[in-house]
């Protein structure tokens, strides 16, 4: 009976530790596209600017692209600003510092 028990408990630590490495690789390769945004005088977002290529097409950041992307964007070009506001010029953003606010999310 021992024997059994232990084998179980093999098996479904074996399980475990299988799966959670699965996991891992999966948010090594998940993707999304970002935008930037700034607060109101109200703590609400009020404009938001998405990170865009020459093209206007959202640009996808994967892995540890992704990562540092949520932390810190240099944009090389001024981003249009989603409601037709103000124009985002070009620099670097660091996620809340100057008012800014970064986030990445799939849409």
């Amino acid at each position: 009976m021992k024997k059994i028990n232990l084998l179980t408990w093999t098996l479904i630590g074996s399980v475990a530790l299988l799966s959670s490495c699965s996991k891992d690789d999966d948010h090594a390769d998940h993707c999304d596209s970002c935008h930037i945004t700034i607060e109101g005088a109200t703590g609400a977002d009020s404009l938001a600017w998405h990170v865009t290529d020459a093209n206007g097409e959202d640009i996808v950041f994967c892995g540890d692209d992704l990562h540092e992307a949520e932390e810190s964007l240099t944009i090389t070009t001024a981003l249009s600003e989603e409601n037709g506001g103000a124009s985002l010029p070009a620099g670097t953003y660091t996620h809340e510092q100057g008012g800014y606010a970064i986030h990445c999310h799939e849409d």
